[in-house]
């Protein structure tokens, strides 16, 4: 359905042009059929909120004037906003359970929990690995 990475800006700008109308379609669909499977679902939310931020990344790169830089930038731009969202919604989450605008069930809280400890081990292990220069 999509071109090879190696294609031309021809070929994106297409692909761009095609997804959208496709989105476009599916946010009409949401709204009238029989919802679809909570999996399906949150796949979904997860590969657009992360095409939505590379998106707005190479956008406001591209916007700043600085297009032959974009691929490299827009990463490190992307990394750095999910760095700085996540903090943001761990600070939030943190206020709503002390606030109690939240009470988690033990579900919910084991599979934070288990996210957490997941992070913790990538940084740690991260942390212990030598820069490479």
């Amino acid at each position: 359905m999509f071109p090879e990475m190696n294609e031309p800006t021809d070929s994106l700008d297409l692909t761009i042009s095609q997804l959208a109308s496709e989105l476009r379609l599916l946010e009409k669909r949401l709204r009238v059929e029989p919802d679809p499977s909570a999996d399906a679902l949150t796949e979904f939310r997860h590969a657009l909120d992360d095409a939505r931020l590379t998106a707005w990344s190479v956008s406001t790169l591209i916007t700043a004037g600085r297009p032959s830089q974009v691929r490299n930038a827009a990463l490190a731009f992307v990394a750095a906003e999910r760095i700085r969202r996540v903090e943001q919604l761990l600070k939030n989450i943190c206020g709503d359970i002390e606030g109690r605008a939240i009470i988690l069930q033990k579900d919910q809280m084991d599979s934070l929990l288990n996210s957490v400890n997941s992070l913790r081990e990538v940084l740690m292990h991260s942390s212990a690995k030598p820069e490479h220069l």
